[in-house]
């Protein structure tokens, strides 16, 4: 199983990459990103969620991969685990950041 966790961290580990350097960039309706209403509303929600996102997946991927390679049992179900509280927890912070933006987008 340890190898499953490495390959785990690794993917969290090049998606916190990926959306570290996309995130400034990252226009409304692309591929690349968070998707959350508030996102697509808002550029505050959007590159401070992708943001935090990056971040992220990136500690956690890190974590996952060197949990895997010390050989820790059931080191994979931290990164699926953590990666479903990430998803769950980045909803009501997108929606946040959409509250909090004096430029939003309502409707």
């Amino acid at each position: 199983m340890a190898v499953v966790a490495i390959v785990i961290g690794a993917s969290l580990t090049i998606i916190g990459g990926v959306l570290i350097i996309a995130s400034p960039s990252v226009p409304v309706g692309h591929i690349i990103g968070v998707k959350t209403p508030w996102t697509d509303r808002s550029g505050r929600s959007r590159t401070r969620t992708n943001r935090a996102a990056a971040v992220c997946f990136l500690l956690l991927g890190l974590l996952t991969v060197s949990l895997g390679m010390a050989d820790v049992p059931n080191a994979h179900l931290l990164g699926v685990g953590g990666l479903i509280v990430v998803a769950v927890l980045l909803m009501p912070y997108s929606y946040l950041e959409w509250r909090w933006d004096p430029a939003r987008k309502k409707g």
